[in-house]
């Protein structure tokens, strides 16, 4: 049996700094008819709280600059009825610990990630006022004769998607679609969204591993350094992501590799964590490449159509070509992946339309020193 309470005229914020863990927590409060605003920071939630008034907010505990605890500190310290706002805070830590962190600030609840829908039934009846509640008397009802109630199953046949993700080791489709609601639209959505959080955790942490045994480039790909502003604690952070997003879509058993990690560069034994991070990177490596591999196809069919060309000037275009020559030396993701797309799009030329095709290929996997060979080779 599946629990779905219906809510009229609910805001909630979900904080996360992980995009696939918004888009999970997105598509499971949608189905109860919470309008949902988002945030990937905390300094990015405060502004919005000033801004406008939300009926609950969901907590990430762990992000970088500033964590869940310490933006909680804040709201509280907010004016007026804001300061009072309801919070869970949303963890895939143990609850107990997080209760105890959160003690100082009053909150609602913990939630666990991947979200539960009977923990969230009971959140809701705890924290939402009744007129903003569809048929609570008989949620209420069902919840006290199903304490141990789970989600129904969700049946479903052969899909494009479930059977490009059989390539994938130990993924579990089924699981992934309930936490998205059962839409492969959607669950498509967060694996293309995880894939680029792996791609760029991954960079994060083999930059960081081959400065401590010095061979690396010394920088992350951002230009910060790996040892002094990334460290065991980028580690963790990092780690903690792909745990709570890696359980969101059916890889249970990289989450659980992602927990062991962490609890690592949480204890902050460099020599151990070092140990076990390379084995750790490889087998990141070998889930993102299985994942975007399955995916590639479905992705490049909705979104690189052949047959569709945007004419640009020439002037702009020869711009954009240096610009994404530029991304490539600084390690700019977003912008080598935007570049490439948008060259694609404009060039006619059957010979440089493939390859530029072919560069965005390589980008997918991190191939930039074929991207950067392509790009000269057909240099505009």
């Amino acid at each position: 049996m599946e629990l779905i309470i219906q809510t009229q005229g609910v805001k909630t914020l979900v904080v996360d700094d992980s995009q696939p863990n918004l888009l999970i927590a997105k598509g499971v409060l949608e189905r109860y008819g919470i309008a949902v605003t988002t945030a990937q920071s905390g300094s990015e939630a405060l502004e919005l709280i000033k801004e406008q008034d939300f009926d609950l907010i969901i907590l990430d505990c762990i992000m970088p600059q500033m964590d869940g605890h310490e933006t909680a500190v804040k709201i509280r310290e907010l004016p007026g009825k804001k300061a009072k706002t309801s919070i869970v805070a949303y963890t895939s830590n143990d609850e107990a610990e997080v209760w105890a962190e959160f003690e100082d600030v009053g909150i609602t609840d913990v939630l666990t990630k991947p979200m539960d829908i009977v923990k969230l039934s009971k959140i809701f009846l705890k924290t939402l006022p009744a007129d903003k509640m569809i048929d609570e008397d008989e949620v209420a009802r069902l919840l006290s004769i199903s304490g141990d109630l789970q989600a129904e199953e969700l049946q479903s046949g052969d899909s494009k998607l479930k059977q490009a993700l059989g390539v994938v080791p130990e993924l579990n489709y089924e699981v992934g679609l309930r936490f998205v609601g059962g839409s492969d639209e959607a669950y498509l959505n967060v694996l293309k969204a995880t894939c680029k959080t792996m791609g760029e955790a991954m960079l994060r942490l083999q930059a960081y591993y081959d400065a401590k045994k010095g061979n690396g480039t010394g920088r992350n790909p951002d230009g910060t350094d790996p040892v002094r502003d990334y460290g065991c604690n980028g580690v963790r952070i990092d780690t903690h992501s792909l745990k709570g997003i890696c359980a969101g879509i059916g890889l249970e058993a990289f989450s659980k590799d992602s927990a062991v990690m962490e609890r690592m560069a949480t204890e902050g034994n460099e020599i151990a964590l070092l140990g076990d991070l390379y084995p750790y990177i490889m087998q990141l490596q070998m889930v993102y490449e299985a994942l975007s591999t399955a995916i590639s196809e479905l992705v490049r069919e909705a979104e690189f159509d052949d047959e569709e060309v945007l004419p640009m000037e020439e002037a702009a275009y020869r711009s954009l070509w240096q610009e994404t020559e530029e991304s490539i030396e600084m390690f700019d993701i977003d912008a080598i992946q935007e570049g490439l797309k948008r060259l694609h799009l404009a060039t006619t030329a059957g010979e440089k339309r493939n390859a530029l095709k072919e560069a965005m290929e390589a980008a997918e996997v991190f191939e930039y020193s074929a991207v950067a060979d392509i790009l000269k080779k057909y240099r505009a």
